[in-house]
């Protein structure tokens, strides 16, 4: 029995690609609130002044990091409509804008294509 080959269309393959990134930024943005619940019930129960030496010691987070997967968490775990298909980076530049004029933000701009850079007011 002949095997018939059939070659796919770069049109195919970036649409697979396309749909790849999608299914990976919404993954690791679930994971990442996920995460910051996680170190904010961690850090909950440290004592003062012990926060640092745990995520270096048990989870390799810096304190900007650990801090930037906490207020995903915080920020957005009500109103996962804001994030909509944004990267990790983009919904960490969002944080910059006030939570109250941020869902505006989204909704006068399309954020999936603006800079990191251009989340400024």
């Amino acid at each position: 029995m002949t095997q018939l080959i059939t070659e796919r269309s770069t049109d195919v393959i970036a649409a697979e690609i396309n749909a790849i990134k999608f299914q990976t930024q919404t993954m690791m943005l679930q994971a990442s609130s996920e995460i910051g619940k996680r170190l904010i019930e961690a850090k909950g129960q440290l004592q003062h002044g012990d926060w640092g030496k745990w995520l270096k010691e048990n989870v390799e987070y810096s304190q900007s990091t650990a801090n930037n997967l906490m207020q995903i968490h915080t920020e957005y775990s009500a109103n996962s409509q804001v994030l909509g298909n944004l990267s990790y980076t983009k919904a960490v530049a969002l944080l910059g804008i006030d939570a109250e004029e941020r869902e505006a933000f989204v909704q006068e701009n399309n954020v999936e294509e603006l800079s990191s850079r251009n989340y400024k007011r």
